[in-house]
């Protein structure tokens, strides 16, 4: 921000930062042949008169008084000084820190949650935050919770909000009251490193209370779907890194959480193995989808390592038949059918390292069943400019990651409209809503839409080219990598 001097500190005035509207500038010349120059102050509002800025001796000052917020240019020229340009920002409201509360629970040891506090400023600008804790005086500068520390015996927090662009201020406090907790999540391990592919590992909380606590376990933040009773029991495999274990432990009682991290080693002499390439566009929802028009078909699997020092063979079962490799590790051509549910992976190696198992889910011609799951929800006659309501069951018809959703509304061979969802168009649209036939509240991906011209004149065919009048058609089409299905 401009320090509100110019050339040499010849002109200056105050105040200079965090001005508002009514509030007096005052500017000031220290300049011996001030009377030989001028300038003048450009209103934000160009159709107003520029205010003059004319001195008469070195010395003097002259009053303004903004009336508008915005910028102010102030511009001239003296003998000493040379020209110049520079801008003065008038704000239209005191700056300000807006809480939901100044007074928060947290539990000891723990953050301070943002949300409960519900910090914001009444300004669009960038913002500084920074905040002191007391009498500890630990200090953070960001809204990040991460950044945050752990807090045990501070009284009170005081947080400073500058505006980067005016250079406003605003303080305000924040007293804390503490929640008494046992919560805890240290971590044991049956060891803190891997010599082999798919070594099993042990870990525990410790305590473990599952009668006061939940326990939730993550491998490098992928949450694990066990391990829910303070045990996980787990096989871990290289990544050309080290692994990190989470723990999250809360107190049932009270919402106080407790978290820890364990780091697990690989040795530098540790296999590599064959792991099939998920990072394609048939893989989604944790499984291999195919959706080939023919009863099999031929799929290459990629290995996702390129290096296969220590393997020795390398077996695929199928549910039918076991695949046998002593070579060509980077990838396999396996035949999958609607027979195939599923692909065991069992790597063996020539060293003392036990084999490696992976197993990997198949689909294939899965049905995306639209027309079985598509309504409206009322049957009435509606007037034109109503929004309609349409449903689709997400039980029934689950929307392939790669796919597009296209609602045709049509009314004719000529007027028509499409509206063209993806997977995340689907997912943010899908919410619990009443169904009258049922008299019941039901989960359902929802489709309004905004009729705005009446459906009389209309003509469509059905499928046994018969046509229907005075009505729209509205048609949902799955478009995906594999084919297009019309319902």
């Amino acid at each position: 921000m401009f320090s509100g001097i110019i050339a040499k500190s010849q002109l200056y005035w105050t105040p200079t930062d965090c001005i508002q509207v009514g509030q007096t500038i005052t500017f000031t010349i220290n300049d011996p042949l001030a009377s030989f120059g001028g300038g003048q102050i450009l209103n934000p509002n160009s159709s107003q008169t520029p205010f003059p800025l004319y001195f008469t001796a070195s010395g003097t000052s002259i009053t303004f008084t903004p009336d508008v917020p915005g910028d102010y240019v102030v511009n001239g020229f003296w003998p000493s000084t040379g020209p110049f340009n520079q801008t003065i920002t008038v704000i239209s409201t005191p700056f300000d820190i807006i809480l939901n509360s100044d007074s928060i629970l947290i539990c000891t040891g723990q953050t301070i949650n943002i949300d409960s506090i519900g910090i914001s400023v009444n300004s669009s600008n960038p913002i500084n935050y920074e905040w002191t804790a007391y009498p500890s005086q630990q200090n953070w500068n960001s809204l990040n919770i991460d950044s945050f520390p752990s807090l045990f015996n501070d009284n009170y927090v005081v947080v400073i909000a500058t505006d980067t662009v005016t250079n406003c201020t605003d303080i305000d406090t924040i007293y804390l009251s503490y929640i008494q907790s046992n919560v805890s999540a240290n971590i044991l391990s049956s060891t803190d490193s891997i010599y082999c592919p798919g070594e099993t590992i042990n870990l525990l909380a410790n305590p473990i209370d599952t009668l006061n606590f939940d326990y939730k376990w993550t491998i490098n933040g992928i949450v694990q779907n066990s391990g829910y009773l303070g045990v996980l029991n787990t096989s871990i495999f290289p990544t050309g890194g080290n692994t990190v274990i989470g723990l999250t432990v809360t107190e049932i009682s009270n919402g106080c959480t407790d978290q820890n991290t364990l780091t697990i080693h690989e040795s530098t002499n540790i296999p590599n193995f064959v792991s099939f390439d998920t990072n394609v566009i048939e893989f989604e929802n944790n499984q291999f989808k195919f959706c080939d028009g023919d009863s099999s078909l031929t799929y290459t699997f990629f290995n996702t390592f390129s290096n296969y020092n220590g393997i020795d063979s390398v077996k695929i079962f199928d549910g039918f038949t076991n695949l046998i490799y002593s070579t060509g590790f980077d990838q396999f051509n396996i035949q999958i059918s609607e027979f195939t549910d599923f692909l065991e992976v069992t790597t063996y190696f020539n060293n003392s390292c036990d084999s490696s198992f992976l197993y990997y889910q198949i689909s294939y011609n899965e049905a995306y069943s639209i027309n079985q799951s598509f309504e409206k929800l009322a049957s009435t006659n509606f007037c034109n400019g109503d929004t309609v309501i349409y449903l689709i069951d997400p039980t029934v018809f689950e929307m392939p990651v790669n796919a597009e959703l296209h609602f045709l509304i049509i009314c004719d061979s000529i007027n028509k409209d499409t509206v063209i969802w993806d997977y995340t168009d689907v997912i943010n649209n899908t919410d619990t809503i009443y169904i009258p036939n049922t008299n019941s509240f039901e989960q359902k991906i929802i489709f309004p839409y905004l009729f705005n011209q009446s459906s009389c004149g209309c003509a469509f065919p059905t499928s046994d080219g018969s046509l229907v009048y005075d009505k729209f058609n509205v048609l949902p089409i799955l478009i995906s990598p594999c084919y297009e299905e019309y319902n």
